[in-house]
């Protein structure tokens, strides 16, 4: 009976430590999801900058456009 008791609680802890590696695993898991989440909005940003240097073309070429289009039809 001395032999099955000692050896119970060394199972029990074996499992124990298997469950932490599965733990551990699954963080690694979320660092890397977080860090393709921080690619894209790196992107995201690349994409608003080229959109802030179209604007002030359009709006420079609108009065413009709207005098020579006026002259044009009248």
């Amino acid at each position: 009976m001395t032999e099955l008791l000692s050896c119970t609680p060394a199972q029990q802890q074996q499992q124990q430590q298997q469950q932490q590696q599965q733990q551990q695993q699954q963080q690694q898991q979320q660092q890397q999801q977080q860090q393709q989440q921080q690619q894209q909005q790196q992107q995201q940003q690349q994409q608003q900058q080229q959109q802030q240097q179209q604007q002030p073309m359009r709006t420079a070429n609108k009065p413009y456009m709207c005098a020579h289009g006026r002259r044009a039809w009248v």
